[in-house]
């Protein structure tokens, strides 16, 4: 059996990442596994059995080549994780707008287009928001996001000029900035197989973004509370199902807690913060 896990031109792999292919060759020594990278066209895919994803990091920086590469060989008869569907479907953070409307409690967020022109101070007067987030909708691990303080003029020209930029190659959300993210940090529910395994916290060191690039301290703990909200999500959104792996960011508010993100591409699972029976479950749900 060979198997294939994908990058872009990254060829160091995460630490978790590394431990699940240490693991796979342990429990499997006769598979073969390489690390390709969907932009090198001198790949013959057709001689993988499996094709995982999880490691495409910095896909969203190649959006044109990384979706011509899912339909490209989509058609393949292999196997794909997490399903190429379910992967086109996650690269854009409009998704929230989607899972809004079912019910699914996201921060304040306005939704713009690339070709919306949009008045950032007439926005920030509307809503009344005193710190707002800037990002592109394909994005991750933090990249061109933007702490916007509305009440410094300098701040707001600098984000209306950033959003101008931003729309050069990608749509664009505002968020209103909630704090909590400093106070309380960041959660994971991790979902391997399509159960719930286990719930991650992610404490940022900048007090800005729960990101491995900002710098974060990471531990699993437990949360009632947390773990069934993040339960009653992936009931309520029927691809996830089909998913290998499916990582649910989210934050608590006082009482209140909000899907920040929905990870189905290439996040990390933190293997190396848990029993390695997490590990072995999604090896075998994937071979």
């Amino acid at each position: 059996m060979q198997i294939t896990f994908l990058t872009t031109k990254q060829t160091t792999l995460a630490n978790d990442d590394n431990l699940l292919i240490k693991q796979i060759k342990k429990l499997i020594p006769n598979i073969t596994i390489n690390i390709n990278s969907f932009l090198d066209q001198s790949i013959d895919w057709k001689k993988y059995h499996i094709i995982n994803l999880k490691t495409a990091y910095g896909y969203y920086q190649y959006p044109y080549e990384f979706t011509n590469w899912l339909k490209h060989i989509k058609n393949l008869n292999k196997k794909f994780f997490n399903p190429i569907d379910h992967i086109l479907w996650n690269m854009d953070k409009f998704y929230l707008k989607e899972l809004e409307k079912n019910n699914i409690q996201i921060l304040p967020t306005i939704f713009i287009e690339q070709n919306e022109t949009i008045n950032l101070a007439e926005i920030i007067k509307e809503y009344q928001w005193q710190k707002i987030v800037i990002k592109p909708s394909l994005s991750a691990g933090g990249n061109n996001l933007f702490l916007c303080d509305s009440t410094n003029k300098e701040s707001l020209k600098k984000a209306q000029n950033h959003i101008s930029r931003i729309q050069k190659f990608s749509k664009v959300l505002i968020q209103e900035y909630n704090n909590s993210i400093a106070i309380n940090g960041e959660y994971s529910a991790i979902f391997i197989d399509g159960e719930y395994c286990y719930l991650i916290h992610k404490k940022p060191k900048n007090k800005f973004i729960a990101s491995y690039s900002q710098g974060i301290e990471v531990i699993a703990v437990t949360n009632q509370k947390i773990t069934n909200y993040a339960k009653e999500i992936f009931r309520k959104i029927s691809i996830l199902g089909d998913t290998l792996y499916t990582r649910i960011d989210l934050i608590l508010d006082r009482e209140k807690i909000y899907l920040m993100e929905l990870e189905l591409i290439e996040p990390r699972l933190f293997f190396d913060k848990v029993d390695h029976c997490f590990m072995n479950k999604y090896i075998k749900a994937m071979i």
